[in-house]
């Protein structure tokens, strides 16, 4: 299921209609990220009360990375403990970085593949939505796994 931001009531509803996979957007710092995993997770490492541990680990948390503002954080962001994997979102990023639907220009690729470097080497996984050219994701920018075609491809 995907959320557009990171409030606790937003997250505790879609999770107490039994969804087993979340993306947060709209990600805009590492405190943020905090709040999600606070939201998602049972005590310890979250507040979302006590609950079963194994719930923890069937749970799985990803947010996502969009902006120009979050790519320079994104060392602040990968630090966070209690989520599991980063979702960047490509075009929203180019359009950020001045590249309307340019996913390739030097400067673009260099920051997808800093943040992919990141997130892999704090131990996370790290994948992307792009339309509905899954080879040029894999390929382009050596994501784990890439949501092409729709958001109901990628939580598959």
């Amino acid at each position: 299921m995907r959320l557009r931001g990171s409030d606790t009531p937003s997250i505790k509803t879609v999770l107490g209609t039994g969804a087993d996979r979340i993306i947060v957007s709209q990600i805009e710092s590492a405190d943020a990220v905090l709040r999600v995993v606070e939201a998602n997770r049972y005590s310890p490492p979250g507040k979302r009360g006590l609950g079963p541990r194994r719930a923890n680990q069937e749970l799985s948390v990803s947010v996502q990375i969009a902006n120009v503002d979050t790519r320079v954080l994104a060392d602040e962001i990968v630090a966070v403990e209690g989520f599991d994997s980063i979702v960047i979102g490509l075009a929203d990023l180019s359009n950020s970085m001045g590249y309307l639907g340019q996913l390739d220009p030097p400067e673009v690729v260099v920051a997808f593949g800093t943040i992919i470097e990141k997130t892999k080497a704090a131990g996370k996984f790290v994948g992307m939505g792009l339309g509905a050219d899954e080879d040029f994701a894999t390929r382009q920018y050596a994501g784990e796994f890439s949501g092409c075609k729709s958001v109901a491809t990628f939580l598959t």
